[in-house]
């Protein structure tokens, strides 16, 4: 047995699996932005009944990963809802999730100037129309 079974078998199991969950995560975050970098986060809640994006003008460049992430004690799925394939920055139209993902594609800036993308957030039939800034890849 090695050292680090034996350790884990004295922790209870729900605190093991934390750990390992954990120690994935941690894994997985720094790995996720295409351009080397920590990802573009966007915030998601609900305040007063209605969602809220922090920020409302996301900012960034092609190649980027942006993770769109639920705050508050209770994670609810939400809707990223972009008009078409063709007016988003992503391979993708629309994701669901409590967290959603994305790689800015290549020639999302187009002309390779800054490109502004309208988008929805669509929490529990409640939306908000915010923007997300692409600037061409430096």
């Amino acid at each position: 047995m090695s050292r680090h079974q034996f350790v884990l078998t004295r922790i209870a199991p729900a605190t093991a699996m934390g750990l390992i969950l954990l120690a994935g995560v941690s894994a997985c975050e720094s790995t996720r932005s295409g351009s080397g970098g920590a990802p573009v986060k966007v915030k998601v809640s609900v305040v007063n009944g209605a969602p809220v994006v922090d920020p409302e003008d996301a900012r960034a460049h092609e190649g980027d990963d942006v993770h769109w992430i639920f705050q508050g004690h209770d994670a609810k799925e939400f809707e990223i809802i972009f008009t078409s394939v063709a007016d988003s920055p992503f391979e993708w139209r629309k994701q669901t999730g409590a967290s959603v993902w994305g790689t800015v594609k290549a020639g999302a800036a187009k002309g390779g100037k800054k490109t502004d993308y309208k988008y929805s957030v669509d929490v529990g039939g409640k939306v908000r129309d915010p923007r997300i800034i692409i600037e061409p890849k430096s």
